[in-house]
């Protein structure tokens, strides 16, 4: 219980002892081979977000991404120069940006 909890609160290092037979033997094992593949997909999408995070903030025009309800989820340093505010995600864009004719472009 100790390592499902741990496991379950970001500890991906958590590990059962597997010193028992039988099924519990076999849990113990998939619980931590669970855990390592947790650990392994946790890792690999920190260094994609971290790799998009680096492309977004790279590209010089303005980039907004929006949700179907027209709320900010993504957007770059150059959006953000132009918007009133430097947190937009979450907002909706006529929210942040004050700009005639840009609800028409969107």
């Amino acid at each position: 219980m100790r390592a499902a909890r741990s496991l379950a609160s970001g500890d991906f290092s958590s590990r059962i002892a597997v010193t028992s037979q039988g099924e519990i033997r076999e849990l113990s094992g998939s619980f931590n081979e669970m855990a390592i593949r947790m650990r392994n997909l946790f890792r690999d999408l920190s260094r994609q977000n971290e790799e998009l995070s680096t492309i977004i903030s790279s590209i010089q025009e303005v980039l907004l991404v929006l949700g179907k309800d027209g709320a900010i989820k993504l957007s770059n340093d150059s959006f953000k120069r132009m918007a009133t505010d430097s947190a937009p995600e979450g907002k909706f864009f006529w929210e942040v940006l004050r700009s005639p004719g840009f609800d028409e472009v969107v």
